[in-house]
């Protein structure tokens, strides 16, 4: 694969020397003189419509990020990915997470293809079975609550989309989620719940992550004491390890398969949406899929400058890397993606927070814009006061839903068009002598508009950040997907546990951790 040095590429150094003289670009101003801006800066692709209108960029700052996504090797990199080549190099693994919704003819080959069609029909029997009550809990009462214990990637993808298709949880079932290992949320539980008709579900891709480990642990105990041997049927495992969710008692029929190329925060389509599957049943779940490889087609047929997640992603390259602004906020305004935000973080900052190229050279670029957000009906009654008149500015990514049968009044609508267009004009010329009422405006956005609010939709939506993160990550020439610094953090959590509990430990110790662990009684 050919060498692409991002900071040596003629088309970056185009751009820096594009920015810098460009540093006084208006968009209303780039309105008054092409009335043809929105047509120019927007796109559709399946039921989503993005208007990157309001970026502060030219039509020739456009063409320059064109130009340097060609040069990164986009369409050569695109096919491997999407072939099922290594190109996480530091773990030399595929990233496959596409194959989970291609179905039988999906371009990783037709042993992955037969495997997950496999995985997906054994997930299948098993939600119809409980959802119907054929397959019930060890006194023969069906289930009625799911309990998902996991954590990052093994939670956070089916947490949020079991809130945002809240609609279509029709079914007898319910969903609680369990993450942080103090306990609370699990006693909380266990003080309503019925053990003979909840389920619990643990996920975790290695079947060694303490935190999941330890509330499993504890839920065990809990059925143990009222179902005894019974409780196994209680508890469904996804993982990577049959035999670690053998060895923790989960019945060879309710363990299902994780692969090594996918990563957490991209498993939301494997049997780690067991959860949201229960909630929603297999036929929405199925269209989720659906969505999702919708908009797989379009990112690996449509050329750059028609592919909704290249001009994504373009957007953030441009606003961070050649404007300076480190940060991007998320903004939907309907309360049913309340977690979409947390689940973008994940997604975006674990992928993109990178310090080295692929050859290994630090690189001296920004990369990785912190991601921040919250609904939209909340966010402007709190921190986007500072988007509105803070000395520093940030990109705004406003989603929005058209057909909304929870908001009939469309208010939503209304304050989400109404702050990106507050955000670009501000009211400086209003305000002339109430300096401490102005609002510069120039502050850019994007607004992506859903069709309306469904599973197959919703994937669609999660497949395009997922494509915007890759096309990222050629630009600035990192590796979208490992994660040794959360590596880092579990391994010293391990050792600093054997040491909270008296015993020895070889890690060598600063003088502030030494401190604390004094101070904690260690």
């Amino acid at each position: 694969m050919s060498s692409y040095p991002a900071l040596a590429a003629p088309q970056w150094q185009h751009l820096e020397a594009l920015a810098a003289n460009e540093a006084g670009f208006s968009v209303a101003e780039a309105f008054a003189t092409d009335p043809a801006r929105f047509e120019h800066f927007s796109l559709a692709a399946g039921d989503l419509f993005l208007d990157f209108s309001k970026n502060r960029m030219s039509p020739a700052a456009l063409a320059g990020l064109l130009d340097l996504v060609r040069a990164s090797g986009f369409h050569e990199r695109r096919a491997a990915k999407l072939s099922g080549e290594a190109i996480n190099r530091s773990e030399n693994r595929a990233v496959l997470h596409t194959a989970l919704r291609a179905g039988q003819a999906g371009p990783a080959g037709e042993v992955i293809a037969a495997e997950v069609a496999g995985e997906l029909e054994r997930m299948a029997v098993l939600v119809e079975g409980m959802r119907s009550g054929i397959i019930t809990g060890a006194t023969g009462k069906p289930y009625t609550d799911v309990v998902n214990i996991g954590i990052g990637g093994s939670l956070l993808g089916p947490h949020m989309a079991s809130r945002a298709l809240g609609r279509y949880a029709a079914g007898p079932m319910r969903n609680h989620f369990i993450s942080d290992p103090d306990g609370c949320k699990l006693r909380d539980l266990m003080g309503y719940l019925d053990p003979e008709t909840t389920l619990v579900i643990v996920a975790s891709k290695t079947f060694t992550t303490l935190e999941t480990l330890v509330n499993a642990r504890a839920a065990k105990a809990w059925l143990s004491v009222r179902l005894g041997q019974g409780a196994d049927r209680h508890f469904c495992g996804v993982s990577a390890r049959a035999d670690r969710m053998s060895e923790f008692g989960i019945l060879p029929e309710q363990q299902f398969r994780m692969w090594d190329w996918v990563g957490g925060r991209y498993s939301v389509w494997s049997a780690i949406g067991l959860a949201l599957a229960l909630v929603v049943g297999m036929e929405h779940f199925r269209a989720f899929l659906a969505g999702a490889k919708l908009m797989d087609e379009h990112f690996a047929s449509a050329e750059p400058e028609a592919n909704l997640p290249v001009l994504f992603a373009l957007s953030h390259v441009w606003h961070a890397s050649f404007l300076g602004m480190t940060a991007i906020v998320n903004l939907p305004y309907q309360p049913r993606l309340k977690l979409l935000p947390a689940y973008l973080q994940q997604l975006e900052m674990e992928s993109l927070g990178k310090r080295v190229n692929h050859a290994g050279e630090v690189v001296a670029y920004p990369v990785g814009p912190l991601i921040f957000g919250q609904v939209g009906n909340n966010a402007q009654h709190s921190f986007m006061q500072l988007m509105h008149q803070g000395l520093d500015s940030c990109l705004a990514d406003f989603i929005a839903v058209v057909d909304d049968p929870d908001a009939p009044e469309r208010l939503g609508l209304a304050n989400c068009l109404a702050q990106s267009r507050a955000l670009m004009v501000g009211n400086a010329e209003a305000m002339a002598g109430e300096p401490h009422r102005i609002c510069p405006g120039n502050r850019p956005s994007n607004t992506l508009l859903l069709k309306e609010l469904s599973p197959h939709i919703l994937g669609q939506l999660l497949a395009l950040y997922e494509h915007k993160v890759f096309v990222q990550s050629l630009v600035w020439d990192i590796n979208a997907y490992d994660q040794w610094g959360v590596e880092l953090g579990k391994q010293i959590a391990t050792q600093l546990q054997a040491a909270l509990r008296g015993e020895p430990t070889e890690l060598p110790l600063d003088p502030s951790t030494a401190g604390l662990l004094k101070r904690l009684g260690a």
